[in-house]
């Protein structure tokens, strides 16, 4: 079967995949590269735009290769990983899941959990990667492509990919949502402020953490949500 793909590249790039194919393909020498390593390289040439910006799904490349849809989940995870190597490709990856995930998640009320379906088995790894060495458990038990995270582990994993100036737009925001939130119980916003005011003086990343974690304390975690979306 004809992927569809090819339908839609030009006859000048078909020729120059065309070419990357055969040479990487006699290099070191022909025969050398393991069949598995071929699908990936074919993958990879033939998506690379859509495997970079993350529009590919592994549904479409299972129905356009026709292979079964944990095969195709397997060619995305080996083709991304190539294709985003640097550690700030990796990075910039996870910071446009966590910017996205409280718009699009469900969002439990009752214990602050954020349930979101996360299909891209590359994003999925570099998220379980990135929480796992900050300690945090992911939970996926349900479904592989479900993720859930807690209120506080979100926090932590946002405030750890974000830069100084977002960080502090955070901040601001959350914190003047909770403020407004908070205006008629004196005594409960004297007690946050008391308690965020112990952080003045760390890093931008670090009140922001701490003020999402706290303002979830004070009022509903969907006004804390409101106000992120509206700070990223």
């Amino acid at each position: 079967m004809r992927p569809a793909i090819l339908d839609q590249l030009p006859a000048a790039k078909k020729a120059a995949l065309f070419d990357e194919l055969i040479e990487f393909l006699a290099t070191p020498s022909f025969g050398a590269w393991p069949k598995r390593e071929i699908e990936v390289r074919v993958v990879a040439a033939l998506y690379e735009r859509e495997l970079r910006d993350g529009s590919l799904s592994v549904a479409r490349l299972a129905e356009e290769l026709t292979v079964t849809r944990a095969r195709g989940r397997s060619l995305v995870l080996e083709a991304r990983t190539r294709l985003l190597s640097r550690p700030e490709d990796r990075i910039e990856t996870l910071t446009a899941l966590l910017k996205r995930w409280p718009e699009q998640a469900q969002v439990d009320e009752s214990d602050g959990r954020l349930r979101l379906v996360v299909e891209d088995p590359f994003v999925r790894d570099v998220l379980r990667n990135h929480a796992y060495a900050a300690g945090i458990p992911l939970d996926s038990s349900f479904a592989t492509e479900l993720v859930t995270l807690r209120w506080s582990d979100y926090a932590s994993l946002l405030a750890s990919v974000l830069p100084a100036k977002a960080a502090e737009e955070v901040a601001k925001d959350v914190g003047a949502a909770i403020r407004r939130d908070l205006a008629g119980e004196k005594e409960t916003l004297a007690e946050f402020e008391q308690a965020l005011k112990k952080w003045e003086k760390r890093s931008p990343q670090e009140r922001a953490e701490r003020l999402l974690k706290l303002g979830v304390e004070h009022v509903p975690v969907s006004t804390v949500v409101s106000a992120l979306l509206s700070a990223l």
